[in-house]
């Protein structure tokens, strides 16, 4: 949760950065473990799911209340975003500390991808594509390997597209 210093300067209308929410119990931003890292990610992925769900639910029940209780509710959703901005920022972190211990680097410049000292051009839609998915690593779900496209399409390409950059040499 955010502090209670965010809440009342937010109140107050000053601007603010999301704030990482607190530490879990167990969670150590400074692990050596990836798969640490994609569970905290999982973690704070299914937590900010949960609270669209509650938020979703509220801003629809809004308008069946009476004015009074709609002004109560309302600050209820602010508190709820001010909770989801924090999980966003604490995701971010653990996004940021799975590509530092990956080693994964994207070259704009010369459209490359470096990898455990590998590197390989991509094609300018191929890197397009890889950027915009790390640039929103949050919209997309894990591949599921059952097919049919959609988003876990979408996140199995990536994979896709490094594996095939960084193993196979006679690209």
């Amino acid at each position: 949760m955010l502090g209670l210093n965010c809440l009342e300067s937010r109140a107050n209308g000053a601007e603010s950065e999301a704030l990482p929410s607190r530490a879990l119990e167990g969670e150590d931003l400074k692990t050596s473990d990836w798969e640490d890292a994609r569970h905290w990610m999982s973690i704070y992925a299914d937590l900010l799911e949960f609270k669209r769900g509650i938020l979703d639910r509220v801003v629809r029940d809004l308008a069946s209340l009476q004015a009074l209780a709609r002004k109560a509710a309302a600050a209820d959703v602010q508190i709820i975003e001010d909770q989801m901005q924090g999980y966003q920022a604490r995701l971010d972190l653990w996004y940021k500390r799975i590509w530092k211990l990956h080693g994964l680097w994207l070259d704009p410049e010369g459209r490359m991808i470096r990898h455990q000292g590998r590197e390989v051009a991509l094609t300018l839609r191929e890197f397009q594509l890889l950027q915009f998915l790390l640039d929103h690593p949050h919209r997309f779900r894990r591949f599921d390997w059952t097919g049919g496209g959609g988003p876990n399409w979408v996140a199995g390409v990536t994979g896709i597209i490094i594996a095939a950059a960084l193993g196979d040499s006679n690209r």
